[in-house]
C-alpha cells in the first residue's frame, strides 16, 4: 500500500498541472498559518496596551427650582377588545387572543395543519387550554388580526373627530 502512495506521489509531482495543484494546496496552507499566527501576535499586542483612562465624569448643572415638574403618566391599561367572538388583548404591541370565558391565551392552529402546506390557508382553529372553548374561521390568523388593527384604527379616529 506505502509502494502505491508513493508510486502516485511521485506521478503526481511530475505531472505538470498536479505539481501546480499540489503547490497552490501547500501554499494557501502555509498563508493561511501565516495570517493566523499574525493575527494572534496582533491580538496579544492590542491587549499588552496600556488600559485607558475614563474621563471624568462632568456634574450636571444644578436644577432650576422654577421649572415645575412634568405631570405623571397614569398607568396605561392594556387594552381589551372583543372582535369576532375572541377577545384581544395587546401586550408589548402585540395583540394576542384571549378566552372569552377564562381569560387565558388562545393557542391558534390552522385546522389542517400538517397535511399539507396548501391547507394553511384553510380555517384557523383557536383553543382554549384552560376550559376547552374553541373556535373556528375561516383564512389565516393574520387575516384576523389585520381586520382587528383596521377596526381599531377606525374607532381611534372616530374617538378623535369627536
Amino acid at each position: 500500500m506505502a509502494h502505491l502512495w508513493s508510486t502516485l506521489w511521485d506521478k503526481a509531482v511530475q505531472h505538470p498541472v498536479w505539481s501546480k495543484v499540489i503547490a497552490t494546496v501547500i501554499g494557501g496552507l502555509a498563508l493561511a498559518a501565516l495570517l493566523r499566527a499574525l493575527a494572534w501576535v496582533w491580538r496579544a499586542f492590542r491587549r499588552r496596551k496600556a488600559p485607558v483612562t475614563p474621563e471624568p465624569v462632568q456634574e450636571s448643572p444644578a436644577v432650576d427650582a422654577s421649572i415645575p415638574d412634568p405631570p405623571a403618566l397614569e398607568p396605561t391599561k392594556p387594552r381589551r377588545v372583543e372582535f369576532k367572538g375572541i377577545v384581544w388583548r395587546e401586550r408589548g404591541g402585540e395583540l394576542l387572543p384571549c378566552c372569552p370565558k377564562c381569560d387565558v391565551e388562545l393557542t391558534c392552529r390552522h385546522a389542517h395543519a400538517g397535511i399539507d402546506s396548501r391547507f394553511t390557508l384553510g380555517p384557523v382553529r383557536y383553543r382554549c387550554g384552560e376550559c376547552g372553548w374553541e373556535t373556528m374561521f375561516e383564512g389565516r390568523h393574520s387575516h384576523l388580526v389585520d381586520g382587528l388593527r383596521r377596526k381599531l384604527a377606525r374607532d381611534e379616529r372616530a374617538k378623535n373627530v369627536n
